[in-house]
């Protein structure tokens, strides 16, 4: 009797296993056209920075940040920011 356990359990963990992954595929906010994200190596290891709408816009705008200039001009262009004109 403890033989057929396993395999009792075995097709509920299967669809418990299927229903976890399309969750994860389907959940989540899409992404806005909006945000910037820039991913750069740092003193301890990588590092991001990301903003969105006016926080993005004044990020580009300011081109400040000259370690992650060619990057971040890239995110800004994708996300229809001007960079360093601020």
């Amino acid at each position: 009797m403890s033989a057929s356990i396993p395999y009792r359990r075995g097709p509920g963990l299967a669809i418990a296993l299927v229903a976890l992954g399309i969750y994860a595929v389907t959940t989540g906010a899409p992404a806005r056209a909006d945000c910037v994200t820039v991913t750069f190596a740092s003193t301890l290891g990588g590092a991001e920075m990301h903003a969105c709408g006016a926080k993005a816009k004044l990020l580009c705008a300011s081109g400040a940040n000259r370690p992650i200039a060619p990057q971040l001009s890239v995110a800004c262009r994708k996300a229809g920011f001007p960079f360093g004109t601020g």
